[in-house]
């Protein structure tokens, strides 16, 4: 693999880099000299198109172990929003997935979603809470409403927050997904597996004169908010909240899938679509969603 990439890259610099073992067949790791070379081939990496018998390998930044400490630290590109996900301007981030462009976040449909209406609300800039922006909470309120209207489902949605780390902060994201079920079920659906795993999620009392609900926490803490909303009113119907435990990546993505009978999809890249087969759903989506799209609706004659 490193040799394709340097017959790519103008061979890389005698020297600059040193294999380590992983698990045998399952990962190993190559440490250099500099990020820049090391970002320059992992770039030549994934765009060498390896496959061994048919077995396609992924490449990505990895842990460090330094000669006398066992203590791991990450190693990443110096301008991590360069490689950012859901920055407009990176080059990382897949467009033909984005559905809808406010002033402050944007609605894009997420890779593998759960099912044909999942979404992602995110800010435009990259900040670390969806509290920050406020046309996020228009888009959920606005999302609810349509799948209301057109199927009566209630609106599951829900973020998962971590403090900064080495990498800096994560660029924050909300998840949007309709569930045909009834309030109670998915309430005791996520308590249920909250205490699975060894934390708990609290209820929260919203008014419906309540419009302030969703506001920004303290940066130095982990959270898991969730929220479910019918479509009828601005407040959510309930709201679940979890401040200060390590709440699995995967957690509402896990407890939605089990809701909606998909096991197999917990993870997005068990249910990863062809770019043509996503763009075929997000044009979709946003014939659906457009008379919903409060940003289209403001600017119509």
């Amino acid at each position: 693999a490193l040799t394709a990439a340097a017959e790519a890259n103008d061979a890389l610099p005698p020297n600059s880099v040193r294999l380590h073992n992983g698990i045998k067949g399952a990962y190993g790791f190559a440490d250099f000299d500099s990020i820049k070379i090391a970002a320059t081939t992992l770039s030549a990496l994934r765009s060498s198109g390896l496959d061994f018998d048919g077995r396609k390998p992924t490449f990505d930044w990895g842990h460090h172990l330094s000669n006398n400490s066992t203590l791991s630290f990450k190693r990443y590109p110096e301008d991590n929003r360069s490689e950012c996900w859901f920055c407009l301007a990176s080059p990382s981030c897949e467009t033909h997935l984005v559905a809808s462009v406010g002033d402050s976040a944007y609605l894009a449909m997420p890779k593998g979603p759960l099912l044909a209406e999942h979404a992602l609300v995110i800010p435009v800039d990259h900040v670390a809470q969806t509290a920050a922006c406020p046309d996020v909470l228009i888009y959920v309120q606005a999302l609810a409403r349509c799948h209301a209207a057109h199927s009566k489902k209630l609106t599951v949605a829900f973020e998962r927050y971590a403090p900064a780390t080495k990498k800096g902060v994560y660029h924050a994201h909300m998840h949007l997904i309709p569930v045909l079920t009834n309030l109670q079920h998915v309430i005791d659906a996520f308590k249920t597996q909250a205490t699975h795993f060894r934390f708990q999620l609290s209820s929260q009392i919203i008014t419906n004169e309540q419009k302030q609900f969703h506001t920004q926490l303290p940066e130095d803490v982990p959270f898991f908010r969730l929220y479910v909303f019918d479509g009828q009113s601005e407040t959510p119907r309930a709201s679940l909240m979890n401040i200060g435990d390590k709440v699995p990546l995967h957690f509402g993505r896990q407890v939605l899938a089990h809701i909606l009978n998909t096991p197999d999809k917990i993870h997005w890249k068990a249910c990863e679509l062809s770019q043509q087969e996503e763009l075929s759903l997000c044009i979709r989506f946003k014939n659906t969603f457009a008379p919903f799209d409060p940003f289209v609706v403001a600017s119509a004659p």
